[in-house]
């Protein structure tokens, strides 16, 4: 059997382990919720930059495509600037090409003045022309360019190529003028 400070001794080293059980199980649970906090900030960090390379690629395809688009749009106009630059007729017609120069290809093209903001100047070499639409019949488009709306040899207007107006104060080649338009004769008729 065993004495009283046997039994004393015998409680306090139990409840001496137990403490230390205890401390070694409160410090093994410190230590799973810090590695779970260090995970969970891992994972977030690697969806973050998961995120943000996705991000980039996807930032990539759309300059990519931006690109091709463009290139293709330059080829296009490339392929209707060539087109025109050897048969102009019905490029009044063609609205991308209304400010770019058939001579050179190029789009660096300003208004002559802000006045004049229907003649063209290409600022790489030079060519002018005057693009607009019919006063007279609304629908009709003006190029300078295109031989199916010629300058008349009375006022020196282009001609339209839908109701062959020209000068707005009226011209001895053709019966409209400011108060008697094609347009008006056609509603009116």
């Amino acid at each position: 059997m065993l004495d009283d400070e046997e039994y004393r001794q015998l409680v306090e080293e139990k409840m001496k382990a137990r403490a230390e059980r205890n401390a070694r199980q409160r410090q093994a649970e410190r230590e799973a919720a810090e590695q779970a906090v260090r995970e969970e900030r891992e994972a977030k960090e690697r969806a973050e930059e998961e995120k943000r390379q996705e991000a980039e690629r996807e930032a990539e395809r759309e300059k990519k495509l931006r690109i091709e688009k463009e290139a293709r749009q330059k080829l296009q106009r490339l392929n209707l600037v060539q087109k025109f630059k050897t048969t102009p007729k019905g490029i009044r017609n063609v609205e991308a090409l209304r400010s770019i120069c058939i001579e050179c290809n190029s789009d660096n093209v300003q208004d002559r003045s802000p006045s004049e903001h229907y003649f063209k100047v290409c600022q790489e070499c030079n060519a002018e022309w005057y693009v607009n639409h019919c006063w007279s019949c609304g629908p009709g488009l003006v190029d300078s360019r295109d031989p199916d709306t010629p300058q008349c040899s009375v006022c020196g207007w282009y001609k339209c190529a839908v109701c062959g107006a020209c000068k707005l104060d009226g011209c001895s080649t053709n019966p409209y003028n400011r108060e008697h338009r094609f347009r008006d004769v056609r509603e009116n008729s």
